[in-house]
């Protein structure tokens, strides 16, 4: 977990807490940690707001998104194909800042 994050997760793993608060979902904190972690996400099949509530959490959290899993990176890209889904994707890329998505 230290090595995934250059905040140690906004400070909270410098914390002596077994317990620790954060302000994402569940559903945004599972892809988050299997992202961490290189597990695959599709089989929870989350949603486009999941995919993109964790993404901005993995900036929050200094987390690299030059490392996402091939797994969570074809879910970004099956997005591509649904309504609206370019523009989301490319909304996304542009918050994240220059070549953070790239694959």
């Amino acid at each position: 977990m230290h090595a995934a994050s250059s905040n140690d997760f906004e400070g909270l793993l410098l914390t002596n807490f077994r317990e620790v608060q954060v302000e994402e979902d569940g559903s945004t904190l599972n892809v988050l940690l299997h992202s961490v972690y290189g597990l695959d996400v599709t089989l929870y099949a989350p949603n486009w707001v999941t995919l993109k509530d964790a993404i901005e959490a993995m900036q929050s959290y200094h987390i690299s998104l030059l490392s996402l899993t091939e797994p969570l990176c074809a879910l970004l890209i099956s997005n591509l194909h649904g309504l609206g889904g370019a523009l989301d994707v490319n909304a996304l890329s542009s918050r994240c800042g220059p070549d953070a998505l790239v694959w």
